[in-house]
């Protein structure tokens, strides 16, 4: 459970997402069940609908009359040519039997597949009816004696439900067989419940990925208010830290160095112990700079005064012309790409200064010898972008997430404070600062800074 809590805290977007897709899913395959139950009701309750309406109209009968009672068996030729009156009145019957009960169709078929009687005159008496081969084995049930109901299906895209009922003459046998066939305003309700269902799902939908929206929105606010208090607290003991480390050694550095340089004077220029001393006092000032930087981070000494404001270009150029001699001793060339006209950024000269430092002597370092770094600037809407990009090492896949940890460095004497500073100065100006592996070679570095109000 600890690692999920992690992972969700470093994923918002991807659980946001997840959570959203499992709640869709729940919903529509909720929806889809009810729906086939609902239909499935419908169906059933249809079926049973039929059948009475079948077995009644079989014991019945016409003018007080049974269909069995008929004097004229139930044949093509019976019901050919001239029809006897007892027909026209059977035709009658089902069809005000079929307006009164909304249904497609009544119909009385012989075990041959020939129509004895339809009741919308679609089929002329004893023609054969093409698709009652999809309900043979209904037929051959209501042939037996026993009513049935063929369950719901398509043909040509078309939906079909029907009832065959068997009529029985004087013995009690079947001699033809009523076939009911359910209206497709039964269907058209079924395809209107369906539609619903989807536009109801279209409008959960929408409503569940705006919700996802503002869960996801306040879960990153969260998780970044969380991070943020988790650094101001190692930031503030690494400081405590830092100051009383940098008080405790800096006192002895003094002492050391005064009696270094007193000795030095004492000694002729000549003596043998002068390199020796002038190494300790190097050292010694090498020290206090490394004592400045650790206290540079718990509270540094550039703050970003209200109103600030830079030219990006003139200090990419200052920046650039400070460290040029020092990049030619590397062999390394630095193109600069600017747009034209760019509006200062809300940052003060001195932070920007001092990030563009850092980040390029970073990138000095990754090259090591002979390559390129490469600077540009752009506008982002209400921001003002500065990338570097270097062809040197890069950042291996397992340091990626640490390389903004506080003294974590993999150079040789490195503080592991140069990335740290001038990410928490970025952020403490308005700004953000993020550095990710190019695809070809090297790193690539974004900082970005809101425009200066003018």
């Amino acid at each position: 459970m600890a690692r999920m809590g992690e992972q969700f805290r470093k994923s918002p977007f991807l659980f946001s997402f997840l959570l959203l897709a499992a709640t869709l899913i729940i919903f529509f395959l909720s929806g889809y069940t009810a729906l086939e139950l609902i239909k499935l009701s419908k169906e059933r309750v249809l079926g049973a609908r039929m059948l009475a309406i079948g077995r009644t109209l079989a014991m019945a009968g016409l003018n007080g009359q049974s269909f069995f009672l008929l004097e004229h068996p139930l044949t093509p030729a019976s019901v050919m040519g001239d029809p006897l009156e007892e027909m026209d009145d059977i035709r009658l019957f089902l069809r005000e039997v079929r307006v009164e009960n909304n249904l497609r169709s009544l119909m009385i078929i012989d075990n041959d597949s020939h129509v004895l009687i339809d009741s919308r005159g679609e089929f002329a008496p004893g023609e054969e009816y093409p698709l009652l081969h999809f309900d043979e084995i209904e037929i051959e049930t209501a042939f037996s004696g026993k009513s049935t109901a063929s369950p719901l299906y398509r043909v040509e895209g078309n939906p079909h439900k029907r009832v065959y009922v068997p009529l029985k003459n004087s013995n009690g046998e079947p001699t033809a067989v009523l076939r009911l066939e359910a209206s497709r305003d039964y269907f058209n309700e079924l395809r209107d419940m369906r539609d619903a269902m989807l536009w109801i799902g279209f409008i959960v939908f929408c409503l569940m990925a705006f919700l996802a929206l503002i869960f996801y929105t306040l879960l990153a606010r969260l998780i970044r208010m969380e991070h943020s208090l988790a650094f101001a607290d190692r930031l503030k003991s690494i400081g405590a830290f830092a100051a009383s480390l940098a008080h405790e050694v800096r006192n002895p550095l003094s002492i050391m160095r005064a009696t270094a340089e007193s000795v030095v004077e004492e000694l002729p220029p000549e003596a043998e112990q002068q390199p020796l001393l002038r190494s300790i006092i190097e050292e010694i000032d090498r020290m206090n700079q490394l004592m400045s930087r650790f206290l540079q981070f718990a509270s540094p000494s550039i703050e970003n005064a209200a109103g600030a404001s830079a030219n990006t270009e003139d200090v990419i150029t200052s920046v650039i012309s400070f460290l040029q001699k020092d990049m030619n001793k590397f062999s390394i060339e630095i193109k600069i790409e600017t747009e034209s006209n760019l509006p200062p950024v809300a940052v003060d000269e001195k932070i920007l200064r001092q990030i563009l430092l850092n980040l390029l002597i970073n990138a000095r370092d990754s090259i090591g010898e002979k390559g390129v770094i490469e600077v540009r600037s752009k506008r982002r809407r209400q921001n003002i972008a500065i990338e570097i990009c270097d062809d040197g090492r890069g950042i291996p896949a397992e340091n990626i997430n640490r390389i903004f940890d506080p003294f974590f460095s993999t150079k040789k004497g490195g503080t592991g404070l140069g990335l740290f500073v001038s990410r928490m100065l970025a952020e403490r100006a308005g700004g953000s600062l993020e550095i990710a592996n190019r695809e070809t070679k090297g790193a690539r570095v974004i900082m970005t800074f809101p425009i200066a109000r003018p």
